[in-house]
């Protein structure tokens, strides 16, 4: 069986992609049959090092972007999005798959729509909670839609619609606080802040905790995952805590093995609302604060909201956000455990541990 994936961009798009692969090896040993694998797509680094240390061969796609405001870049991406077309038909006429799985995004428009035009069965998944405009575009090739939250189904056609939830690495909730404690030396003498920008980090963000990261380290420890481009403003930041403070600031460039740690080891987490960040943080039933980036149309805000909605998580918005409110705001969740307990009890509600193997299992019955 040979299996394509076709997405591309950052971490938030590549886990799910491993998540499903696993999930398909896992078949592959119970059913016995043999499982094969292609990525094609545009990943950034982060994304490159993690096909290659999960043994996902990697074919570079081109793919043109719609940008949803005025910009040259929609012109030129035209022709890149040709190129793109014309790559993806080489690639996949060459690999000739079974069945090919999209997770959205502008980089998995080539792949899915040479697959489709090859009669090869597809499978898509929408993470978030406002449907992209890749998958609205690519949902009338799929055989079937797969989606993450109950109000995104009646964006695409019913019959071939259905709800799964997100999937996230197998072994995210695997992690101990003995392990976290090694890992990223922590003293556990404070509650402890788990920072997550994404895989590439969130410079606004990031500089939002650094301009307060004096005051949040005289009662909090933190976990702050910076992004691989940020570690050395991030090592500037710690030289400049004082022999104290600097015992409680721990940064990261990316965490892969390690993150399961730093979530199980964390009271609070603050985080961008991406749809795989949400995921890993309903997995471990931690309670958030959910920093929207502003820049996706609005699906990171809507994903917010939702966690919100039942209670899970608290949404900051970030255009003009005091650095004074969201310190007072960590500080007042900290000082309520009641609270904290209950909102990571709600987060379960979000949390859907079998979507990969279900979504694995889809792709498995389309390629018969």
């Amino acid at each position: 069986m040979r299996v394509l994936f076709a997405t591309g961009g950052t971490g938030g798009h590549i886990m799910p992609v491993i998540a499903v692969k696993e999930q398909l090896e896992i078949l592959a040993q119970e059913r016995n049959f043999t499982v094969e694998f292609l990525f094609i797509g545009h990943v950034d680094d982060v994304g490159i090092a993690l096909l290659e240390e999960y043994n996902i061969p990697y074919k570079l796609v081109y793919a043109g972007k719609i940008r949803r405001y005025l910009s040259i870049d929609n012109v030129t991406d035209v022709f890149k999005a040709l190129r793109g077309l014309l790559m993806a038909q080489w690639y996949v006429w060459k690999y000739m798959p079974d069945v090919t799985f999209g997770k959205g995004g502008y980089a998995s428009v080539p792949g899915v729509l040479v697959s489709w035009l090859y009669q090869v069965p597809i499978v898509i998944h929408e993470s978030d909670s406002i449907p992209g405009l890749a998958n609205k575009f690519l949902g009338r090739f799929a055989t079937i839609i797969a989606v993450a939250f109950p109000k995104v189904k009646e964006h695409f056609p019913t019959k071939k619609t259905t709800l799964v939830g997100n999937m996230t690495h197998s072994d995210i909730r695997q992690g101990t606080r003995e392990e976290a404690g090694k890992e990223f030396k922590l003293t556990f003498e404070k509650p402890i802040l788990l920072i997550i920008g994404g895989s590439q980090g969130a410079q606004k963000l990031n500089s939002l905790i650094w301009e307060i990261l004096p005051q949040l380290t005289k009662w909090m420890e933190v976990i702050h995952i910076v992004g691989p481009r940020n570690v050395r403003q991030a090592e500037k930041f710690y030289r400049g805590l004082d022999t104290y403070q600097s015992r409680f600031y721990h940064y990261a460039g990316f965490l892969t093995h390690s993150l399961k740690h730093a979530y199980t080891a964390a009271d609070l987490v603050v985080s961008r609302a991406g749809a795989s960040s949400i995921a890993d943080i309903c997995l471990n039933q931690k309670p958030s604060i959910l920093i929207p980036i502003t820049v996706d149309a609005g699906q990171q805000r809507s994903n917010a909201y939702e966690m919100a909605g039942i209670g899970a998580s608290i949404v900051l918005e970030e255009p003009n956000l005091p650095p004074h409110i969201f310190l007072s705001q960590i500080e007042e969740l900290i000082k309520q455990p009641n609270l904290l307990d209950a909102m990571g009890q709600r987060s379960a509600n979000f949390a859907t541990p079998d979507a990969a193997r279900y979504l694995a299992e889809q792709v498995l019955e389309i390629s018969d």
